[in-house]
């Protein structure tokens, strides 16, 4: 027995496949003749038969992996890169729009530093 995918969606037996299904067939060691045509291929679990030219139309020969997990990683790639953008445009916005002057009251005289005088005179040892 060998395993083949199937190309085209389609009636396999009594269900319809899709592309990318694996069967098992098994070559008959006496081909059967029906109807003008010689059957040597039978589908395993499905019980019908095919010929040599159906069997090339139809199927490609081996098991092939699914695309599942190339298409899992390229989702998940996909969501990184967009929360990285994300975070990179919020610090960014940030940034820009940070404001780091710092305004003083309206009462607040900046040149006279009385609030201060008192820490000079424990620096020295007085009071």
């Amino acid at each position: 027995m060998t395993k083949y995918m199937l190309k085209k969606p389609g009636y396999v037996g009594d269900s319809i496949g899709m592309p990318g299904k694996v069967f098992e067939i098994k070559k008959l060691k006496h081909s059967i003749q029906f109807k003008g045509e010689k059957f040597k291929y039978i589908v395993v679990g499905e019980d019908e038969l095919l010929s040599k030219k159906s069997l090339k139309e139809r199927f490609t020969k081996g098991a092939y992996k699914y695309s599942f997990p190339k298409r899992i990683l390229y989702i998940i790639s996909l969501l990184t890169i967009y929360e990285l953008s994300k975070y990179v445009t919020n610090e960014i916005i940030i940034r820009l729009t940070a404001n780091d002057e710092i305004d003083a009251p309206c009462d607040y005289d900046i040149n006279s530093h009385t609030d201060l005088n008192g820490v000079h005179n424990y620096n020295v040892g007085g009071k």
